[in-house]
This record gives C-alpha cells, structure tokens and sequence, in this order.
C-alpha cells in the first residue's frame, strides 16, 4: 500500500481530473455549437494521466515488484471487462458532448447519483434512507438550477435529443 502523502496527492490528481473534465470538453469545443474536432482527444489525455498516476501509486507503494503487476496478463485479462464497460461510456460521452454543452451533460451525469441508489436498492436490497434519498434529489435539483439560471451568459441548457441520449446511455 502507498503511503499517506502519495495517496493523498493520487486523490487530489484524481478528483481534480474528474472536477475539471466537463469543463475541458467545453474547452475542447471552443466558440463552436459543436467540436470542430473530435473531443476524444482530451478524454485520451484524461486517461492517460490516470494510468501513469496509477503506475506512479504502484511504483511507490510496492517498487518494481508491484509495478511489473500493472502489465501481467491474469490481472489485465481479470479486470478487461470492467475497462471494456467504461470504454464504451467514454465513447457516449464524447459523442454526447458533440450535440450538449458540458453544464447540460453534467446534470445528466449527476443522475447517476439516483441510478445507483435505485439499482442498489434493486440488486442489492440496500435501501436507502428518507435523508438520503432527499440529498440526492437536493444535489441533482441545485445542479439543476445552476445550469438553468446561473449560466453566466444568460442562455440555458443546450438541449439535443440525440446528445440527451447518449448522455443518459453512459450514465446507465
């Protein structure tokens, strides 16, 4: 296991790659209604951070010996589906960020939120509490309210059906 200082900096990497993501794509897109150029470029870039600040964690939590890890077939092969899974969302969300701005594809995402509660219920038979399903309509409701009223330029969510689709499909 890493130590404190380098799991807290794999924390901080992570969470302000995924902070800022949306608002990358956005970035990606320019002025344009839609990306003059696919925005799979900046996921790519995403995730490739990602790999090397996991290889990074790797190396300095169990040195060469758990580093060599990263590469055995078993352990590639074991978790292969679960990468093929989110491969296919990465390509939903980059084709759904051609046709919706990054504010509108992130309260889609936040439903994610209210999926997992409702297939944990299912599933799982974990039920959630009063409070907790209160805080999960209260998150997705203010994201929600941002993106309607607080848009700086006064215009509101870009609505695509086919972008609202794609969006929904990754979040399932």
């Amino acid at each position: 296991m890493a130590d404190p200082a380098t799991q807290a900096a794999a924390f901080f990497a992570v969470t302000l790659q995924r902070a800022c993501h949306n608002s990358f794509l956005e970035y990606a897109k320019g002025d344009a209604a839609t990306a003059l150029y696919t925005v799979s470029s900046v996921i790519f870039v995403a995730q490739t951070v990602c790999v090397l600040i996991g290889w990074i964690m790797a190396y300095s939590g169990g040195g060469a010996t758990d580093f060599k890890k990263c590469f055995d077939a078993s352990i590639l092969v074991k978790f292969a589906p679960i990468g093929m899974i989110y491969a296919v969302g990465d390509i939903f969300e980059m084709e759904s960020v051609n046709y919706i701005d990054s504010s509108t594809y992130t309260v889609l995402s936040q439903s994610k939120l209210i999926v997992t509660a409702l297939l944990m219920w299912v599933i799982d038979g974990t039920p959630q509490n009063l409070m907790q399903w209160f805080i999960l309509f209260t998150t997705s409701a203010g994201m929600l309210e941002y993106v309607l009223v607080g848009k700086a330029q006064g215009a509101g969510m870009t609505f695509s059906t086919t972008g609202i689709i794609l969006a929904f499909v990754k979040v399932i």
